[in-house]
């Protein structure tokens, strides 16, 4: 399965550069500007795969990443969401974080708890609705710290819910074509939250979006 996630774009991006080399389009560099603009998405897609492999072997082999500390989990939250106002923007969608929360202290690996929440946002924004919104809030109960990132985008259905945790499992229908991924993003947050004998689970609504929820014991 990787070994095909990764050909693919290698083989799209070598044949772009094939027709270019062949200037089958003509001298004008702009007839190649969507070619160039698909090969950067595509390259930048297997960067993520990359990297996000990485981890997986760093966490099969029992390392934890990074340090332990007594952090604010309401400040890596502030801290992520920046990296995806630039995507939302372009599409008009709104990234509401929790601010006025109080602090969430919680003893933990703050670089893990980054990660988490990453996948989670990238999500949310890459599969909303143009227009939409992403809301975050952070819950600390009596014994547990409690992250849920909900959006306005498309549905999934009860049969793709039972699976979307497990390897390389991508959401595939009309309205997801021509969405770049992995489908490890989900599957690293469910080892991630093993780590802490956490939990990780989504629900989805028809026609109004999905909530995806962590829950880490204190």
């Amino acid at each position: 399965m990787l070994a095909h996630e990764l050909k693919a774009p290698l083989n799209a991006v070598g044949g772009y550069l094939e027709m270019m080399s062949r200037a089958s389009m003509g001298m004008d560099i702009t007839s190649y500007s969507e070619m160039i603009a698909r090969s950067i998405i595509r390259l930048e897609t297997m960067k993520s795969m990359i990297t996000e492999m990485t981890l997986l072997c760093s966490l099969d082999s029992g390392r934890r990443i990074g340090d332990p500390d007594d952090v604010d989990i309401v400040e890596i939250v502030s801290a992520v969401i920046p990296d995806f106002l630039l995507d939302a923007s372009k599409r008009k969608i709104r990234i509401n974080s929790p601010d006025g929360n109080s602090p969430v202290m919680m003893k933990c690996y703050p670089l893990e708890i980054r990660i988490i929440l990453s996948n989670l946002i990238s999500n949310a924004v890459k599969y909303n609705c143009d227009g939409g919104s992403v809301d975050i809030t952070i819950e600390k109960t009596a014994d547990h710290v409690i992250i849920r990132v909900s959006d306005t985008g498309i549905s999934i259905s009860p049969e793709d819910l039972k699976r979307l945790f497990n390897e390389f499992v991508r959401i595939k229908n009309e309205k997801t074509k021509k969405t770049e991924g992995s489908g490890l993003g989900l599957y690293i947050v469910k080892r991630l939250c093993a780590l802490y004998n956490g939990s990780a689970s989504a629900e989805s609504i028809p026609e109004k979006g999905s909530v995806f929820t962590v829950s880490l014991p204190l």
